[in-house]
């Protein structure tokens, strides 16, 4: 932890060392305010850069949300973990919705690590279709 606050202060201080050396080299009382300026603005784009940064991570989280959501949606009752080990239940759907969308990213995080990644889709199963019984054949 420490290492990033080096490395933190490291960044700005070599950001704003040029801004500093132009306020201080220059003859009119006008370059201080331009250093002064430069120095605002690398932090201002220090600033945007971490606001998009976190903006990007706000907005993977909810893509990740809505891609749970209709995982739960579209996914039969046989691929849920319980039915996979034998125990079907009708409402472990609604329950893992209900999970999903009162719970927010920490829900759609617990249901990509419990069911979506460990059982994909793609990868469930097939259960084998009941015929229906054939009528007896009439002896010939």
């Amino acid at each position: 932890m420490q290492t990033r606050g080096v490395a933190f202060g490291v960044v700005l201080a070599t950001l704003a060392a040029p801004a500093t050396a132009f306020a201080q080299s220059s003859g009119s009382g006008d370059a201080a305010a331009t250093g002064i300026g430069a120095v605002f603005l690398i932090f201002a784009w220090l600033f945007l850069v971490f606001y998009g940064l976190a903006l990007l991570v706000g907005l993977a989280a909810m893509v990740l949300w809505i891609l749970v959501i209709v995982d739960v949606a579209q996914r039969p009752d046989a691929g849920f973990p319980n039915a996979i080990q034998g125990q079907v239940s009708p409402n472990e759907k609604l329950i893992w919705l209900i999970v999903v969308l009162l719970g927010g990213i920490a829900g759609a995080a617990v249901y990509y690590f419990v069911v979506m990644r460990p059982h994909p889709r793609g990868a469930l199963p097939v259960q084998p279709q009941a015929t229906p019984p054939q009528p007896p054949q009439p002896p010939t």
